[in-house]
C-alpha cells in the first residue's frame, strides 16, 4: 500500500503493471516497511511502490482499495517478522476474520500476482501447516532475508530478484555504466526493458542499450556518447539535448520521439527509424544515416553540414507507397506534398495567400517591412519577406525568381532600388501574372531603370509615403487593393478568351 499523502481514489487511478506491493504488520515489521518503501521508491519512483502508513480511510475503504490494486500489481513483497503469525497474546492473526494481510496474499495468490516473502530480522519461514489453507502457496515462493545490519547487501538480492519478476531494469542501469555493461555481457540474451524510465541527465557514456526498450523513456539532457544503441526502441521517448555524438545503431527506433536540439554529430545510424520524430535544432553535423525511415520527421532549423545521407525512405502510411532520396530536408517537403492533400492543393494555398517583399534591409529600412508583414497578416494573407543570406553554389536571383511564381503579388521598396533592381529585371517581364506594387519614401528618387518597368501593364506605379503610420494604417487602400484589381482583371480577362475559344 502507498504512503497516504494521496486518497484511495487518486492512487488506484495510478495503478501501473509495474508497481510493487507491499505488505506487512505495522506492530511487527512497520520499521522495516517504512525504510524499505524509502528505499524502493528511490529504484522504481514513489509511484510504482504501494505502502501505507497511518491511513486515513475505514477498515471497509481499506479492504476495497486493496482489492482493485493488488490483481494490477507487479509483485507483492510480504514482511515476515517475530510476530507475523501470532500477536501479543498469542492469537493468530491469519485466522481472524478480517485480517488485512491474508487478504492481501489471498487476492495476489488468486490473480497469479508472483510473492517475495522478506523474513526481517532472522524470522522463521512459516511451516506450510501454520498456514491457512488459502495462502500455503506461499511456500512455494522463495524467502529472502533482510535486516539492519546488512541492509545495503540485502537490499541488492532483492533488488535482483524483483527485476527478475517485473522485467524492469532500471535499477541496474542507475549503478553506472560500468556495472551495466558487464551485467549486459553476462546476459546477452536479455532485452532489458527500461520502458519510462527516467534517466534524465545521466551520464551514459559508451553505454550498450543494443536490443533495450526506452520507450516513454526520459532521458533529457543525458550523455549517450559513443552508446551502441543496435535495435533500441526510444519510441515516444523525451530525448530533448541529449548528446548522442559519436554513437551507432543499427534498426534503432526513434518513432515520435523528441529529439529536440540532440546532438548527433558523427553518429553512425543504419536502417533505423524517425517516422514522425521531432529533431528540431538537432545537431547532425557529419552524421551518416542510411537506410533511414524518415516519414513524417520535423528538423527546423537542424544542423546538416557534412551529413552524409543515403537511400532514407518515406513509407507513406496511407498509400503504401515509399520513396527513396538522399537527403533529409527533400523527404520533410515530400511528406509535406503526400500529406496536405496533393501537390495542387499546396501550391493552391501557397499562390493565394503569399507575398513576396522585397526591399534593402538596413536596420531603418527593416522596421518599416516588419510593420508591413504584419500588417499583411491581418488581412489573411502570408508574408514572404526576403532576407536571408545567399546561399551556397545557389544564385541570389533563381531564389527569389522561385519565390516570386509562388506568390500572389510583389511589393518591391524602392527607397534603395539598387539592391532589388537586378531580381525585378528578370521577374517583371517573364510573370505577367504576378502584379508588382512598389513602395517608396517620399523623398526617394525612382530610377530610369524602374520607370521604363512601367510599360508593362502589372506594374502599379510607385507609392508614396510619408512614413511607417501612413502605410500601415493604408496598407489595403494603396498597395492590397490596386493588386487584386490587376489580379481579378486578368482573371475576367481569361474567362472571356476561354469563351471565345468554345
Amino acid at each position: 500500500m502507498q504512503c497516504f499523502a494521496h486518497t484511495l481514489e487518486t492512487l488506484t487511478q495510478a495503478v501501473m503493471s509495474q508497481e510493487i506491493f507491499i505488505s506487512y504488520r505495522r506492530k511487527d515489521t512497520g520499521g522495516y516497511a517504512g525504510r524499505l518503501f524509502d528505499y524502493l521508491k528511490k529504484e522504481y519512483g514513489a509511484e510504482n511502490v504501494l505502502f501505507d502508513i497511518e491511513v486515513d480511510a475505514t477498515v471497509e475503504e481499506l479492504r476495497s482499495w486493496v482489492k482493485r490494486v493488488i490483481p494490477r500489481s507487479a509483485v507483492v513483497i510480504i514482511l515476515i517478522g517475530e510476530n507475523w503469525l501470532e500477536n501479543s497474546f498469542k492469537r493468530r492473526r491469519l485466522d481472524e476474520k478480517d485480517d488485512i494481510v491474508c487478504l492481501e496474499i489471498e487476492l495476489a495468490i488468486k490473480n497469479e500476482v508472483p510473492l517475495i516473502p522478506l523474513l526481517v530480522d532472522g524470522a522463521n519461514f512459516p511451516n506450510i501447516s501454520e498456514l491457512p489453507q488459502s495462502i500455503q502457496k506461499i511456500a512455494l515462493y522463495k524467502g529472502y532475508e533482510i535486516n539492519n545490519s546488512f541492509w545495503k547487501a540485502k537490499f541488492q538480492v532483492l533488488i535482483h530478484a524483483i527485476s527478475s519478476i517485473i522485467k524492469n531494469h532500471t535499477p541496474i542501469i542507475n549503478k553506472g555504466v560500468k556495472s551495466w555493461n558487464s551485467w549486459r555481457k553476462e546476459n546477452e540474451s536479455i532485452h532489458p526493458n527500461l520502458e519510462g524510465a527516467n534517466l534524465e541527465k545521466k551520464n551514459l557514456e559508451y553505454i550498450d542499450l543494443s536490443f533495450s526498450i526506452l520507450r516513454r523513456a526520459n532521458l533529457r539532457g543525458a550523455n549517450l556518447r559513443g552508446a551502441i544503441l543496435h535495435h533500441a526502441d526510444f519510441t515516444n521517448a523525451i530525448l530533448e539535448d541529449v548528446n548522442l555524438e559519436s554513437s551507432e545503431g543499427n534498426e534503432t527506433d526513434f518513432i515520435h520521439a523528441d529529439l529536440t536540439r540532440a546532438n548527433f554529430k558523427n553518429a553512425l545510424f543504419n536502417k533505423a527509424d524517425f517516422s514522425h520524430a521531432n529533431m528540431n535544432e538537432a545537431n547532425l553535423t557529419g552524421t551518416f544515416l542510411e537506410q533511414c525511415q524518415v516519414f513524417g520527421v520535423s528538423i527546423w532549423d537542424a544542423k546538416l553540414d557534412n551529413a552524409q545521407q543515403r537511400n532514407l525512405y518515406l513509407g507513406d502510411p496511407k498509400t503504401g507507397n515509399t520513396f527513396a532520396v538522399d537527403s533529409i530536408e527533400t523527404a520533410v517537403v515530400i511528406h509535406l506534398l503526400l500529406s496536405g492533400g496533393g501537390i495542387k492543393n499546396i501550391v493552391d494555398t501557397i499562390t493565394s495567400k503569399s507575398i513576396l517583399i522585397l526591399g534593402r534591409f538596413t536596420p531603418e529600412r527593416k522596421v518599416i517591412l516588419d510593420a508591413l508583414r504584419d500588417a499583411l497578416r491581418k488581412h489573411n494573407y502570408i508574408p514572404l519577406l526576403f532576407d536571408f543570406q545567399k546561399p551556397q553554389l545557389r544564385d541570389i536571383t533563381e531564389i527569389i525568381s522561385l519565390l516570386a511564381h509562388m506568390s500572389r503579388f510583389i511589393i518591391a521598396d524602392l527607397t534603395d532600388a539598387t539592391m532589388i533592381m537586378h531580381e525585378l529585371s528578370f521577374i517583371i517581364p517573364n510573370l505577367p501574372s504576378i502584379p508588382i506594387v512598389s513602395i517608396c519614401e517620399a523623398n526617394c528618387i525612382i530610377t530610369s531603370m524602374f520607370e521604363a518597368s512601367l510599360r508593362y501593364p502589372w506594374v502599379l506605379k510607385p507609392v508614396l509615403y510619408k512614413d511607417e503610420k501612413e502605410i500601415i494604417e493604408k496598407v489595403y487602400e494603396i498597395v492590397i487593393a490596386p493588386a487584386e484589381e490587376i489580379i481579378a482583371a486578368r482573371k475576367n480577362s481569361l474567362i472571356e478568351r476561354d469563351k471565345n475559344l468554345q
